[in-house]
């Protein structure tokens, strides 16, 4: 009883290790499924923590402004929690 167990564990083993992906490959070779390719530009959401960084914030900013992407698939998000009272001018 115990070697039918044992065999058994051994065979789901090898076959999840070597005939699944020796199956798979073979299925990818005999039929190919096509696929479509195209340039993506997703939309990218910046998340600033910032707490008291009101000196800091206008050149993070910029910096983040003058990133080489899209301006309609930037967004930036400042979260401030607990700042001390101030105005972030610019």
């Amino acid at each position: 009883m115990i070697r039918l167990a044992v065999a058994a564990a051994a065979s789901l083993v090898a076959y999840t290790y070597v005939a699944f992906p020796v199956l798979v490959l073979l299925r990818a070779r005999l039929r190919p499924r096509p696929h479509d390719s195209a340039p993506i530009t997703p939309t990218v959401s910046i998340v600033i923590a910032a707490r008291n960084e009101a000196g800091s914030l206008p050149a993070k900013l910029d910096n983040l402004l003058g990133l080489d992407y899209p301006r309609d698939r930037l967004e930036v998000l400042i979260a401030s929690d607990g700042s001390a009272p101030g105005r972030l001018e610019r």
